[in-house]
């Protein structure tokens, strides 16, 4: 709140040749509204075009957001990928009793070689590899856009 030393404002304008009732009047007028005006300790407080500027770089913008938006639907897309792969992976595993029905002595000489079973399970052990490195890789991925979402939120 601005204070205005009406005295010292009477006694200047006094003497400056206006007369008392004129003087006191201009001075009653600035007076009025005076209680609205702000101080510099009000203004010191108050953000800058600086400040607001440094805000905004800060902030993310529509195009920010939409494309985490596409960028999270193209990972859960992934995943779900991902996730079908290793089903259909698990459906192509044979069990035990999957062994044991097909060991039958008509069976023995159409069946895979040691050698071919090796390769077989070297080539699902790489897949499955590849898949869970592409899984683990999924969800770091999602956990940083959730940690990047979390600090767009206001």
């Amino acid at each position: 709140m601005a204070a205005i030393d009406t005295h010292k404002a009477f006694r200047t304008l006094t003497g400056a040749g206006f007369p008392d009732d004129q003087a006191e009047a201009l001075v009653e007028t600035i007076g009025i509204g005076s209680d609205e005006l702000a101080t510099k300790a009000d203004v010191a407080d108050m953000a800058t075009k600086e400040d607001i500027a440094a805000v905004r770089a800060e902030m993310a913008t529509k195009t920010d957001v939409a494309a985490v938006r596409e960028e999270t639907a193209t990972l859960r897309e992934q995943t779900a990928n991902v996730r079908e792969q290793m089903a259909t992976l698990r459906e192509e595993v044979a069990t035990k009793a999957d062994i044991a029905d097909m060991a039958t002595k008509a069976d023995i000489a159409d069946m895979a070689t040691k050698g071919d079973l090796k390769d077989m399970h070297i080539h699902l052990e790489q897949r499955m590899t590849n898949l869970v490195i592409q899984m683990v890789i999924l969800q770091l991925m999602v956990g940083g856009l959730i940690v990047a979402l979390i600090k767009l939120l206001p």
